[in-house]
């Protein structure tokens, strides 16, 4: 995706990893952060803890409660605000760093879970992978 005029761009994809990429208002990507995604951070506290259970990506609510009452909640709400807070928190510092105008995609399978909560200004893609992936066959097809 290439940045226009004098706008920079950040792509955040949540998904199995949480990837931040930022491309700058010239066209020259910076770079990006990878993190664990919601699954992935999930599966980790099962398997690298002696009694914590494994939440699946179906029993997870965008409504999570910050603190939880129980386990369950207590793991929820660490999988899902964390994830919201992290990505504000990393919003803010390109924010800052990078001053200007700056429009933001969000995209990935965990998104949904976080997109009505944040505290910025987005636009948010499903399935953009899979369009990407059309694109590129339609264009060597071309």
């Amino acid at each position: 995706m290439k940045s226009t005029g004098n706008t920079n761009i950040l792509i955040i994809d949540l998904g199995t990893a949480n990837k931040y990429d930022l491309v700058l208002s010239n066209g020259d990507y910076v770079g990006g952060i990878i993190a664990p995604g919601l699954i992935t951070s999930s599966i980790a506290l099962n398997l690298n803890t002696g009694k914590l259970p494994l939440i699946k990506f179906n029993k997870l609510s965008r409504n999570s409660p910050l603190i939880g009452k129980n386990t369950f909640e207590a793991i929820q709400s660490g999988l899902v605000n964390y994830m919201k807070l992290a990505t504000e928190g990393i919003v803010d510092g390109v924010k800052r760093k990078y001053p200007g105008k700056l429009n933001i995609y969000i995209t990935g399978g965990s998104a949904g879970l976080i997109k009505s909560k944040l505290n910025f200004d987005y636009k948010y893609t499903e399935n953009s992978v899979l369009h990407g992936l059309n694109y590129v066959i339609n264009f060597q097809k071309a």
